[in-house]
């Protein structure tokens, strides 16, 4: 009679070790990850609810959607994410999550599994209320693509974070937790890395946080420049890493018109920075 558990305890132990390989040490060959290795992308989920919440402006619930992008043809087991979150100041009729889908999609064409995601908006964006609105939808959405791993091939484990303005103060927020929402000692964040376009975060710096990178315009007017600066320079002396990328001009817009340059510069940061500490590793 002890067979059949001792069988069972056998099947139970392959399929762990099974997965604790395919989680934690991966090759990477080809230029996956960096380069754009596949021809196209396919949308795996559309306007799909991640969470309700309560909408400030209704005093009701509202369904939160996200789209979701992997390569396509791709027959790799588990693929790391970049999730996108859109700009507009957190304020209604200014900004969705279409505004990133670019972004998701080029991030599928390099091998990674590409989200961008709608999050709570008011009609006037009172800070920091509608940022930790935001900030709580940004943890929702990654604690969902976690809990959904399995149906989109997904490494819980490799998930990164993305913006553009607010949304950039988003990702950000995800590595340097809000003090409105902090712990202490600080939670270890949700995502492996953040990739922030012209938006700094909210958080002070902390030790031990993910590596970030950071792009903006010198002649940007509405999240000034100097600002940026000095988060990186702070998140630096804290001993973490955060590399800069500044553009001499383009103003706030620099989402749209160095979009490829942004792109290219985020995979690169991801294979060199964020990657590896998951367990990828370049054969």
């Amino acid at each position: 009679m002890a067979r059949p558990f001792a069988l069972v305890a056998l099947v139970v132990a392959a399929v762990l070790i099974a997965s604790a390989t395919l989680t934690s040490c991966q090759p990477v060959t080809g230029g996956r990850y960096v380069q754009q290795v596949f021809a196209a992308w396919e949308q795996v989920a559309t306007a799909e609810t991640y969470r309700t919440a309560l909408d400030f402006d209704l005093n009701a619930n509202i369904e939160l959607k996200l789209d979701v992008y992997q390569p396509q043809g791709d027959t790799n087991l588990l693929r790391p994410v970049q999730m996108w979150m859109h700009g507009g100041a957190w304020t209604k009729g200014v900004g969705d999550r279409t505004m990133m889908t670019g972004y998701a999609q080029d991030a599928a064409r390099r091998g990674y599994v590409g989200v961008n995601i709608d999050y709570r908006l008011r009609t006037t964006a009172v800070l920091p209320a509608a940022a930790l609105d935001a900030y709580d939808d940004a943890s929702a959405a990654v604690a969902w693509l976690k809990a959904n791993a399995t149906r989109f091939r997904i490494d819980p484990d490799a998930i990164m974070a993305g913006g553009y303005s607010a949304g950039s103060v988003n990702a950000m927020n995800l590595v340097y937790t809000p003090y409105e929402r902090l712990a202490n000692p600080p939670a270890p964040s949700a995502v492996i890395g953040a990739f922030g376009i012209a938006g700094a975060n909210m958080g002070l710096p902390a030790a031990n946080r993910p590596p970030v990178i950071m792009f903006s315009a010198v002649d940007d007017s509405v999240v000034p420049h100097s600002s940026v600066v000095d988060r990186c320079t702070a998140d630096q002396a804290a001993g973490n890493v955060c590399e800069l990328v500044s553009y001499p001009t383009g103003d706030h817009y620099i989402a749209f018109s160095q979009i490829d340059d942004i792109e290219a510069r985020s995979a690169q940061f991801a294979m060199t920075n964020l990657l590896p500490k998951a367990g990828y590793y370049l054969a």
